[in-house]
């Protein structure tokens, strides 16, 4: 693949680990993916940590299969709970045996994690997903210029979600603190989500490439978290159509009681409870859950109403012409 890798600004006096440098890799030429041009020639870039270098090409001349079952979304967009459903549904429901209790990114291969974390051994998550055994499920956060060239040509079932900016924002924000040890202001935050230069880059622009890429791509599902939290057993019978499994009303009742997110938040195989010993060596005594409120609104009491407004402003205007979160 042809790309320029561009430094973003100086970031670093934000992170306690100065390799937590962004850069911007930008796709000098996107003739090989059979995807609609006027979707890459807005889309044809990602923010994220210098590493990835080393996994880009191994990542875009990754094998689809057509059993494969990708999650795609920006990050903190609800895709722990979309993970942990498909896996159940897949499995016909396997909630008390072993298999269904283990650690959540031991069933899911997350496709680009060794670009962001060092993994134990300097194992690499792509060849982990190569040796998945099928049908795999795959998530990734990367956009589409980035993402396995053969998946625009198998065309497996994808699963995207979506959440409300202000909502993915906080999140996002507690995530950082967190896990990337972001040492700035919640201000700093927020204005690094509005200029695009987090990991993963710009909200707007991801959720929108996706959403344009729908009405090409039809082997796509599309959930937004709010309606999920808000009527999960229809999404559960839509994902089970869509997965071709039938759900019996037992099995829903299970499924509901445990992917309801209380339920989910105090279950350790979702809940990265192995990231805990990572977050307690820089923030000692922190009660650390990778999933924190997952509720509709929460972001009123923890975000300055300026940037309630200007991120309101931005969503207006980049989703006035796609019927997103008016």
């Amino acid at each position: 693949m042809t790309y320029k890798v561009q430094l973003l600004p100086d970031l670093a006096s934000y992170f306690r680990d100065p390799n937590h440098l962004l850069f911007r890799y930008v796709v000098k030429d996107t003739s090989d993916l059979l995807v609609p041009s006027e979707i890459l020639e807005n889309h044809n870039s990602v923010t994220i940590l210098h590493d990835f270098e080393k996994y880009v090409d191994d990542i875009r001349d990754l094998q689809v299969f057509e059993d494969d079952i990708w999650i795609i979304s920006y990050p903190k967009s609800g895709s722990t709970w979309a993970q942990e459903a498909v896996w159940q549904i897949m499995h016909d429901i396997d909630i008390e045996n072993e298999a269904g209790k283990a650690p959540l990114n031991t069933r899911i291969g997350f496709l680009e994690l060794s670009a962001l974390v060092e993994l134990p051994n300097r194992k690499s998550s792509v060849e982990t997903v190569k040796k998945m055994q099928r049908p795999r499920i795959i998530r990734s956060h990367l956009p589409i210029a980035f993402l396995p060239k053969e998946l625009w040509i198998v065309k497996p079932r994808i699963v995207y979600l979506m959440r409300e900016a202000k909502e993915t924002a906080v999140s996002w924000y507690h995530h950082y603190i967190n896990i990337h040890n972001f040492l700035g202001q919640k201000e700093d935050f927020l204005e690094l989500f509005l200029k695009g230069n987090l990991i993963f880059g710009n909200y707007w622009d991801h959720i929108e490439q996706f959403t344009l890429l729908h009405e090409w791509y039809k082997n796509m599902k599309i959930y937004k978290f709010e309606e999920i939290l808000t009527n999960m057993e229809k999404i559960l019978q839509d994902l089970g159509k869509f997965l071709n499994k039938s759900l019996t009303p037992n099995e829903t009742e299970k499924l509901l009681h445990h992917l309801a997110f209380e339920t989910m938040k105090s279950n350790p195989a979702v809940n990265g409870a192995e990231l805990k010993p990572i977050v307690e060596a820089f923030h000692p005594g922190t009660n650390y859950t990778f999933m924190r409120r997952g509720g509709v609104d929460s972001f009123v009491e923890e975000m300055p109403p300026k940037y309630i407004w200007r991120i309101d402003e931005i969503t207006k205007k980049r989703f006035k012409d796609l019927d997103l979160y008016q």
